[in-house]
């Protein structure tokens, strides 16, 4: 299993599944106050204790990369920041430990069997280079501006992610790399390539860290079954859950000077606060759909009983949204296929979109019409995702992930 870091353009970074039980949503009660908390998705591991409790990192840069004195800052700065342990402890991740930088004078690696390699060969044998391999160790390669990289798939760095994490064996040792690519040409408008360098550093480093062993086990990489939506959007890690999000980009984390990611918070989702943590704002409102139905889907090629919306294949239904949370409007709310997102060439759903502004505690019609059934979710019976945008007047947007299935 791998996952990409593709923060600016909302694609398929997904991960493998596993099965879960049945799923049960609460659904909103428009009798009744409507607590955002039980609403939310929680992070779930089919094994909480495959973390790295006690996590070392070692940057590994190329002579010829111009970036190598802001990384080799970078990650101690980030390790003495509170954001590690806000970030990273809930799930029983322990402080953040700074290895030995060390520099490569050969050419850079352009594939990804090339990166794997290099670890090996400079992490067994006698007298290892880089000390003997380790299940605790991220080994953070950063690959160079203008140096084309290749996962093993055809994807490109720059093109299709710009950066990922994965684990490989060294002999009896299941060990955790991630790569990360300079580019210039990827960044949203207002954040520099460095920036999304170490958003990119940091998104990867808590990921390894809170689910380091593909080969040999899952750690936190799903949600919740009622949820799986979001998983199927954004690839359902800690980083992936809030790196779509209007405050993913994190600039004044505590005494640090370089940008890293918010990531995602059980507990602040429990409470219906802004789960991408910290620093993020005090108020937060969604549009949380009604999913009073079940589907089995299968985007991981495991099959998984969550919650949808039922609509027939060609027939039109209601989608009711609540909005829900803390904090004023007005807000507008929209709907959106994620099918065409994730680049199908015609949409599997299409929506009369409300008009007109909403606040806390109101309820809102969306009417929709399913066209097609998403492979990507592997279901036999049809389904199809959906988004729900809550845009306030000013401020941030927040998006929440739901099913319409036959």
């Amino acid at each position: 299993m791998r996952t990409w870091f593709c923060l600016v353009v909302l694609a398929a970074c997904s991960s493998s599944d596993p099965a879960k039980p049945d799923a049960e949503l609460p659904q909103p009660d428009a009798a009744g106050p409507l607590a955002l908390g039980p609403l939310m998705p929680q992070a779930i591991a089919l094994d909480a204790s495959a973390v790295m409790a006690t996590p070392t990192v070692m940057p590994i840069t190329f002579d010829v990369d111009t970036n190598r004195g802001d990384i080799e800052t970078f990650f101690p700065q980030y390790a003495a920041s509170s954001a590690w342990a806000d970030q990273t402890a809930m799930y029983g991740v322990g402080p953040l430990t700074i290895a030995t930088p060390q520099h490569v004078s050969t050419a850079p690696v352009t594939t990804d069997a090339m990166a794997e390699a290099l670890i090996r060969t400079n992490t067994s044998g006698a007298t290892p280079a880089w000390g003997a391999a380790s299940a605790s160790t991220l080994y953070s390669i950063f690959i160079p501006e203008s140096t084309t990289f290749d996962d093993g798939t055809g994807d490109l760095c720059c093109q299709d992610y710009d950066g990922y994490h994965d684990d490989f064996m060294v002999g009896g040792v299941d060990v955790a790399y991630a790569i990360h690519c300079v580019c210039p040409n990827f960044p949203p408008p207002g954040v520099t390539a460095l920036q999304e360098l170490t958003t990119t550093a940091g998104h990867e480093t808590v990921e390894a860290a809170t689910d380091p062993h593909f080969e040999t086990d899952e750690a936190f990489d799903d949600v919740d079954a009622a949820h799986e939506a979001w998983t199927y959007v954004t690839g359902g890690e800690l980083a992936d859950l809030c790196e779509y999000a209007d405050t993913a980009y994190w600039t004044d984390a505590p005494g640090m000077t370089y940008t890293i990611q918010r990531t995602w918070s059980n507990a602040a989702a429990a409470a219906g606060m802004d789960p991408c943590v910290a620093g993020a704002p005090a108020t937060y409102v969604q549009g949380v759909p009604e999913q009073p139905d079940s589907a089995v889907i299968a985007p991981y090629g495991v099959d998984v009983t969550t919650t949808s919306l039922k609509v027939a294949k060609n027939a039109t239904g209601t989608l009711t949204v609540h909005l829900a949370g803390t904090g004023q409007g007005p807000f507008t709310v929209k709907a959106f296929d994620i099918g065409t997102e994730f680049g199908a060439s015609s949409p599997y759903l299409t929506f009369v979109q409300p008009t007109g502004t909403y606040n806390v505690g109101d309820t809102v019609t969306i009417s929709v019409t399913v066209k097609a059934s998403d492979p990507g979710l592997g279901s036999s019976a049809g389904a199809e995702a959906f988004e729900i945008d809550t845009v306030p007047a000013s401020g941030p947007t927040t998006y929440y992930w739901g099913l319409v299935s036959q």
